[in-house]
């Protein structure tokens, strides 16, 4: 089974609004959807203890996202069926669009 990978992120400090951006061509936008992945509980504690934001939330964590992989959309069940066979969970968060405005991220 081929997939091809388009790109990858590891989400680790300046969360996904700074990591996900430097993967991304500069004539496109990431566009993430909100509330698409199931964020640990640890996280809520976090915001709700610091009064962060959510887009401050998004911008300091990984929010319970540590990897995001970019794949085309013909492949999106394929990639979800290997990662569960091998004992992760997967969320469709997004895709890539034609660039919006001047932002190479923006969230709905």
């Amino acid at each position: 089974m081929v997939v091809r990978l388009r790109s990858m992120s590891h989400i680790t400090g300046g969360g996904i609004t700074e990591n996900l951006p430097r993967v991304i061509p500069d004539n496109l936008t990431a566009k993430v959807i909100r509330n698409s992945w199931v964020m640990p509980k640890i996280f809520k504690i976090i915001q709700e203890k610091s009064r962060l934001t959510d887009d401050d939330m998004l911008k300091t964590f990984n929010c319970g996202l540590g990897m995001i992989i970019i794949i085309d959309k013909k492949d999106e069940l394929k990639v979800h069926n290997i990662i569960k066979k091998n004992g992760f969970r997967s969320y469709t968060i997004g895709k890539v669009i034609k660039r919006m405005k001047n932002q190479s991220i923006c969230y709905d």
